[in-house]
């Protein structure tokens, strides 16, 4: 069992830095991903003394992406989208214009940037030894790691409602840690929305109650076609280009966490209230009411301490990180052929919910084991719906009837 103390916050950021320290994501990309045909742009030369001696025309002639970073604009041609996350291996300073005085680092080798796989641990066994800190409700915690590796192996759907304590987006923020590319998003415009969709796998949004009536309507269209089983769906916000103007979410997860009624405060909006078409949310995005609380105590250390333990331990979170990059990967490759008809949910709640469903039958070892799961989640379903209407509901995919 690995010292919980190992996989503290700060050491998996540092564990980021040394990996993806001088690397560009899509998190970089400016314009709302809007991309801009380049026919020639003006080489800038420098002698040994950093002067400018030389500005020549450059032909490029390329649809391309604007991307910034600590201050320093990056142009990526359109190509080499894919690489993402990547680090540049090769550019040129160039002005667009010869009036310019804003320098562009025209990118003309990426180097994508992966953490590579590698399965020598089961998933049961990577789920025990990682963020393998104490909670009250260790179903709930196993069940929490298990989901976050599952949405990001493939496309879900869902909700997942707790007290604040519960840890409920702790995973991941050790994922976007791990692979530098699982998006958390607050209060989304939609506009930032698609974008993170159409260059994410993952995006899970917060602070949506923090949303005014307006912004909500703005997004909640979309968030509705994300969940109705459709392969693609157009953007609202317009690109440049027409393929960019569709954006596949086969395979895309909007998870949506948030604090369950009990733990709101009397001017607090719920969740659920946000929205104005809410039956049509609730038939297509399934809820779960969590329970407990981490418990354990990490101790605070700072950036340098930090710092040492990663790189001490560094071998150790680097096999945790590569068996997640495994399962992320090949879990199509682990699933049993286990019975799941006890779980009860139906069409889109349970399409839009397949991907922890696939997830746990890799994790377990037997169909008792799995048959608990499922009646465990039925469990966690009926918890919401009664927090939300009271005992003795009586729900039907996703709307009183």
């Amino acid at each position: 069992m690995i010292n919980p103390n190992i996989q503290h916050y700060l050491v998996w950021k540092s564990f980021n830095t040394k990996i993806y320290q001088k690397t560009l994501t899509s998190e970089h990309i400016t314009n709302n991903g809007n991309k801009k045909h380049i026919g020639d742009v003006f080489k800038i030369i420098k002698d040994a003394t950093g002067n400018v001696s030389v500005e020549e025309c450059y032909v490029v002639n390329k649809n391309c992406l604007f991307i910034e970073k600590n201050g320093i604009k990056y142009i990526l041609q359109e190509a080499w989208e894919d690489c993402f996350p990547l680090n540049v291996k090769e550019y040129y300073e160039c002005y667009l214009k010869k009036s310019d005085t804003t320098i562009y680092r025209m990118i003309t080798k990426p180097s994508s940037v992966k953490i590579g796989v590698e399965k020598n641990l089961p998933l049961k066994a990577l789920i025990n030894v990682w963020n393998n800190v104490e909670h009250s409700d260790m179903k709930t915690w196993t069940f929490l790691k298990i989901q976050a590796i599952a949405s990001k192996a493939k496309g879900g759907k869902y909700r997942l409602c707790s007290p604040p304590a519960s840890g409920k987006n702790a995973n991941d923020i050790i994922l976007h840690m791990i692979f530098n590319n699982n998006i958390r998003v607050s209060k989304p415009t939609l506009a930032k929305l698609e974008t993170l969709l159409y260059y994410n796998q993952k995006v899970v949004p917060d602070e949506m109650t923090s949303l005014t009536t307006a912004q909500v309507k703005e997004i909640e269209g979309t968030i509705l076609q994300i969940a109705d089983e459709s392969p693609v769906f157009e953007k609202h916000s317009k690109a440049q280009r027409k393929d960019m103007n569709e954006i596949d979410i086969s395979s895309t997860s909007l998870i949506f966490t948030y604090n369950d009624k009990n733990s709101l405060g009397s001017d607090s909006k719920f969740f659920d209230d946000i929205w104005q078409n809410k039956q049509a949310f609730n038939s297509r995005y399934p809820a779960l009411l969590l329970e407990g609380e981490v418990i354990s105590q990490l101790r605070k250390i700072n950036k340098a301490e930090a710092e040492d333990v990663m790189l001490t331990n560094f071998d150790k979170l680097r096999t945790i990180a590569k068996n997640i990059a495994y399962y992320v990967t090949n879990m199509k490759d682990e699933i049993k052929p286990y019975d799941t008809s006890l779980l009860n949910m139906k069409g889109r709640h349970k399409s839009n919910f397949q991907c922890v469903i696939d997830a746990l039958t890799a994790y377990c070892d037997s169909q008792q084991e799995l048959d608990e799961w499922m009646i465990w989640i039925n469990d966690k379903v009926e918890a919401y719906k009664d927090m939300v209407e009271g005992p003795g509901h009586d729900y039907t995919n996703g709307r009183l009837v």
